[in-house]
């Protein structure tokens, strides 16, 4: 169950402590516009959550009230907090701070009832000192926020200019959305219950602090509280509020405050800072041609000019840019993207990947990985040779020469506007027809060009899931050292190389971001699929199983996908056996799924075919 939570103005009265001759009035142009740059950071119990974006105001009638138009809304971003991934022990709740485990933002959901969240538009009647007498729409915000369009009308007094009170009365609403919870830790009751409304007593107070020129800068202080019967709400907050007299409206604020929510003797602190500033009107122009010639279709040239300058300031260009670079002319590029790969500076854009028959002469010039640094980053270098074992050993322009020995999983060549002018032609040539080579196969691959360039560079990368596995590995499948597969973690596959296999059956493999040795079974490893030709397996290696040893009939049988029915013939599944025990077989599925069934479930040709598959084949056994 979701809720959504809202806040009503009920009543409001002034309360004035001294007296001024001109108290402030918002006031208006006709047809005026004007914008503010919104900002808000929420700390809840697992993440920091941030709100930004621009929200535009337009002035339909000066009239009193006013008529203001609004468009506009907020992203949000999450950035998830380190010990969220861990739950505490201390205690029924969690942590010390009353934090259950698991427990996540009161405020999230999978669907979005917080209109703010998102582009929309509200009608607002405001009047001068700004009381909200009408609105059309929502602009509705989390953490008790109200409305997004009504965040920069603060309450003026009716006398007063330099110390002013508001007090009022508001209603907090629950909604509840269906098909959502928060775990095993309910703040708002919710489970079953009827949506709630709760009163609720506010006081916002105004001291000003100083002024210059035109602006105005003033205290701010905001108390909300709703005790509740099982569930209360309070808020406290202060910071500062700037008022432009000259054009009669908020400049600006920066304000923190604090929602508690308690339940059963828990309390929950949710952090928030609020932040605004108006956007001149020069520089809202500058924003609005910056965003349209952002938008116009550009031409060849100047979506390369803009890559080049992207890479010249050491930023990593898109794969769209990539491909312009690529394909320019070396005398636009040369410049550039030699400077890279004759310093020690990470190289941005990389060629093609090595694979097991790829010619690595010595002197190429390549860009590879290094020990100390991320997965992701690849650095200048020269092939010194190829090892016994099946390592290239690399020099570095890094430290002047620094050499590693590194997998051919971790080397790119250099893009093809690099000249390599070191090799020898026959050497260049020979290169010449790998790039060619991968090229044309990437051009015929079945799944398209860049689908099929993605699922290979996807087994270069290990921090992030491989884009797609092959077959399980055979029981009688050879695993030599540095063969790349696809081992389960978590709930996905990522790109391993193996190490030995032990003697209990387990595989010894390392993932790519990881500097030391993990043990899986078989059946979580997988195959990379034919789109990835082995890098690290030298051609005289062997994948498959030896002619010689060929599969008994009944071994062939059991790696052959088959149709697999339930013992009640209404489900079927295409699957292959991986394993099977006295009770239950492992299959899985074409799409990689692995599933473990009960004998007693399959159907009962499905049970004599396992039944098969245990008979021996040697006749004097």
């Amino acid at each position: 169950m979701g809720t959504r939570i809202g806040l009503c103005l009920v009543a409001v009265c002034l309360v004035a402590t001294t007296a001024q001759a001109e108290p402030l009035r918002y006031r208006w142009a006709a047809d005026a516009q004007f914008v503010y740059d919104v900002q808000i950071v929420a700390d809840v119990p697992d993440a920091i959550e941030t709100l930004a974006g621009k929200i535009i105001y337009e002035v339909k009638s000066t009239d009193q009230p006013s008529k203001i138009s609004y468009r506009g809304g907020l992203k949000k971003t999450t950035k998830k907090k380190p010990s969220s991934a861990s739950s505490s022990r201390g205690g029924p709740f969690g942590d010390v701070f009353g934090r259950p485990p698991g427990f996540g933002s009161p405020f999230a959901r999978q669907s979005n009832p917080f209109k703010g969240l998102g582009h929309t538009t509200n009608e607002v009647m405001v009047s001068s000192t700004g009381s909200i007498l009408a609105m059309e729409g929502s602009s509705q915000l989390p953490y008790l926020l109200g409305n997004l369009s009504l965040l920069v009308f603060e309450p003026l007094s009716e006398t007063e200019q330099t110390n002013w009170k508001v007090e009022g009365g508001v209603t907090i609403s629950e909604k509840k959305d269906r098909g959502e919870s928060f775990g095993p830790f309910d703040p708002f009751a919710r489970r079953g219950g009827p949506d709630k409304t709760m009163a609720a007593g506010e006081s916002t107070s105004f001291v000003k602090e100083g002024a210059q020129a035109d602006l105005l800068s003033f205290k701010r202080t905001f108390r909300l509280n709703s005790p509740g019967d099982d569930t209360g709400f309070s808020i406290d907050g202060t910071g500062r509020w700037v008022f432009n007299t000259k054009l009669g409206m908020s400049e600006s604020l920066d304000f923190k405050q604090k929602l508690t929510i308690s339940k059963d003797n828990v309390e929950i602190v949710v952090p928030v800072s609020i932040k605004y500033r108006r956007i001149s009107n020069d520089e809202w122009v500058k924003m609005e041609a910056d965003r349209i010639e952002a938008e116009r279709p550009k031409s060849e040239e100047e979506i390369l000019r803009a890559a080049v300058a992207k890479v010249t300031a050491g930023k990593t260009p898109s794969t769209a840019e990539r491909a312009k670079i690529c394909e320019a002319a070396k005398a636009n590029l040369k410049q550039v993207l030699g400077k890279a790969y004759e310093s020690a500076n990470e190289a941005k854009v990389i060629g093609l990947w090595v694979s097991h028959d790829t010619p690595l002469p010595k002197g190429l010039i390549v860009a590879a990985n290094m020990y100390a640094q991320p997965e992701s980053k690849y650095f200048p270098g020269t092939i010194d040779s190829i090892l016994d074992n099946g390592l290239v050993k690399v020099r570095y322009s890094y430290r002047g020469g620094h050499m590693e020995d590194r997998l051919r999983e971790d080397i790119f060549i250099a893009p093809e506007v690099i000249e390599q002018s070191q090799l020898s032609p026959e050497e260049q040539a020979e290169v010449r027809a790998y790039q060619e080579r991968v090229k044309q196969g990437l051009a015929n691959s079945a799944e398209g060009p860049e689908a099929t360039e993605r699922i290979i560079r996807s087994y270069r990368d290990g921090l992030q899931p491989v884009a797609k596995v092959g077959d399980p590995v055979p029981s009688n499948l050879p695993l030599p050292k540095f063969m790349v597969v696809a081992a389960k973690k978590g709930d996905g596959w990522y790109q391993a190389h193996v190490s030995s296999v032990q003697p209990d059956g387990m595989v010894a493999i390392r993932y790519s971001s990881d500097r030391a040795d993990t043990k899986v079974a078989r059946s979580d490893l997988r195959l990379p699929p034919p789109e990835v030709e082995a890098p690290n397996l030298r051609p005289n290696y062997r994948t498959s199983v030896p002619s010689s040893s060929s599969p008994s009939p009944s071994q062939a049988a059991s790696d052959a996908f088959r149709i697999w029915t339930d013992s009640t013939g209404k489900f079927k599944v295409e699957a292959k056996l991986v394993s099977k025990s006295a009770d239950a077989v492992s299959i899985v599925r074409k799409d990689g799924k692995e599933l473990t069934i009960p004998l007693a479930r399959l159907s009962a040709a499905d049970r004599q075919f396992v039944l098969t598959l245990n008979k021996s084949d040697n006749p004097f056994e």
